[in-house]
């Protein structure tokens, strides 16, 4: 699980650099090269999703009591899905605000330091809940 997040991370920081002004440009006679890029990088980055997601969720049932899970998993998957619209609205505020670039940068900040705090912080549980099946 660890290396598939590791290149998850790397591949959205990739397709995000794809996406730059400078990048674009560069690529402007060849737009259906940088397309294609892009394609198959979201391609990859969607097969380790899967690869991410579908051990957190087996870890998350065997870690939650029995008494709570589905209460766990309803407030779970509520919070997941509303968690579309806010970000719709809260990234339609932001690129009104600044150019889509800079935003680029903050996320893919953000990301890298939540990562890296999941995988120095949360490994010992994760490997345990797996040692334990």
């Amino acid at each position: 699980m660890k290396s598939g997040l590791i290149i998850e991370t790397f591949v959205t920081v990739i397709v995000s650099i794809l996406m730059f002004p400078i990048i674009v440009n560069i690529f402007k006679n060849w737009i259906e090269i940088l397309f294609i890029t892009i394609s198959i990088s979201c391609m990859v980055m969607g097969f380790f999703n899967a690869c991410v997601n579908t051990p957190i969720s087996t870890n998350l049932q065997n870690l939650v009591p029995d008494e709570i899970r589905s209460n766990f998993f309803a407030v779970l998957g509520m919070f997941s899905q509303a968690a579309i619209p806010i970000g719709c609205l809260v990234f339609g505020i932001l690129l009104d605000i600044m150019r889509y670039h800079f935003i680029l940068i903050i996320i893919n900040l953000l990301l890298i330091f939540v990562v890296a705090c999941f995988l120095i912080k949360a490994p010992d549980e994760y490997e345990a809940a797996d040692d334990s099946l």
